[in-house]
């Protein structure tokens, strides 16, 4: 009994590690591509928001966290970003939305980088992360913010 117990404890602490690591590594990739994105929009966006995640977001991810579950969102914010009504990401009966906005903004505006990710879901009964689907997969939401002003 009690080594179920501690092994119990174990997959717990796992789970927490895992999630935790994905954590920081999407808010560094995060944090990385809006601090691109500020200095240089013109050279960062690649074109599109696909280019935007192959070319410059994607490169700075983890190796353990998959390209493909990736939502990104990127538009202008008002100046008070504690009253813009779309500050959290849009869930749907639990599904992540399919298109997203993608507005690089103008030079000098305030800007939102947000970034969800759905990671696996764990066989843990206590998941802690919020459950959702995606591209018909379903996970643990992890979502990311980077506030920044264009500087270009």
């Amino acid at each position: 009994m009690v080594a179920t117990a501690l092994f119990g404890l174990l997959l717990f602490a796992l789970d927490l590690a895992f999630q935790l690591y994905e954590q920081l590594a999407l808010d560094y990739a995060t944090w990385h591509a809006a601090r691109l994105l500020e200095v240089d929009s013109a050279q960062t966006l690649s074109g599109s928001s696909s280019g935007f995640q192959s070319g410059t977001f994607c490169p700075s991810l983890a190796p353990l966290l998959s390209c493909g579950n990736l939502v990104i969102t990127l538009r202008p914010v008002s100046p008070d970003y504690l009253s813009d009504s779309q500050a959290n990401p849009v869930v749907t009966s639990g599904a992540l939305p399919r298109s997203t906005t993608f507005n690089p903004g103008l030079s000098g505006s305030l800007m939102l980088l947000q970034v969800t990710y759905l990671g696996p879901a764990m066989s843990w009964p206590l998941n802690l992360g919020a459950v959702a689907t995606y591209n018909g997969a379903t996970g643990s939401a992890i979502v990311s913010n980077a506030p920044f002003a264009n500087e270009y």
